[in-house]
């Protein structure tokens, strides 16, 4: 898991000054683009993102809340 996570920092970094790569998600992890943005959140305030500057964790923690504000809700399953 520890390498998953690594490997979701690393092509946040990379893709930050760009505002995304969100093409590139679902192909290189398997997620889709909301499920990835849910799951950066949360990894940025983990001890894997101690080695990120703090410049670049604010660029990304504000593009996950970007795209999660605009990513559509999905309705209830099973009705």
């Amino acid at each position: 898991m520890i390498g998953y996570q690594t490997e979701i920092l690393a092509f946040a970094v990379k893709w930050a000054p760009y505002a995304g790569g969100d093409e590139q998600v679902l192909p290189t992890f398997g997620l889709s683009v909301e499920e990835y943005y849910r799951r950066l959140l949360q990894l940025l305030d983990s001890p894997a993102a101690r080695s990120v500057d703090s410049s670049t964790i604010t660029r990304i923690r504000h593009q996950c809340m970007q795209r999660l504000a605009t990513t559509p809700e999905r309705a209830p399953q099973g009705r």
